[in-house]
């Protein structure tokens, strides 16, 4: 489904959870629930951030901590790059989903420093 968002729209954010919770899902709500609330077709199309880079927005990631876990550096940009956790942490369990979704390990970067920099108007004073 292509998303219509203007380009280049300065108060554009999307804001979106770290990749690790999309995983930490996966591997903790069983089959039967994400299919029964939102079935197997949406549940596969989850986090589509490459679709919102490639149609202009500034994606940022950030977490709900202390709600939920705390974000993880490392693991968010490994798990935004190959859709799927490694595989020491699963224990050899690899499930990768939505993988036209992937996004380079810059733009999982910029997530995380540049782009919440400028969500807060503050690129000229942080987030490089």
């Amino acid at each position: 489904m292509p998303l219509s968002i203007p380009p280049s729209s300065d108060s554009m954010t999307n804001s979106t959870k770290t990749e690790i919770f999309s995983y930490l899902c996966n591997q903790y709500c069983s089959t039967l629930t994400v299919e029964a609330y939102m079935g197997q077709e949406l549940a596969d199309q989850a986090y589509p951030i490459k679709s919102f880079y490639d149609a202009g927005a500034n994606v940022v990631f950030h977490s709900d901590f202390p709600v939920s876990p705390m974000m993880d550096i490392k693991l968010s940009i490994y798990t935004a790059e190959k859709r799927d956790y490694p595989k020491e942490v699963t224990g050899g369990i690899t499930a990768p989903r939505n993988m036209k979704e992937a996004i380079t390990r810059e733009q999982s970067l910029r997530a995380m420093t540049m782009n919440v920099a400028r969500q807060f108007h503050q690129q000229m004073r942080a987030g490089t």
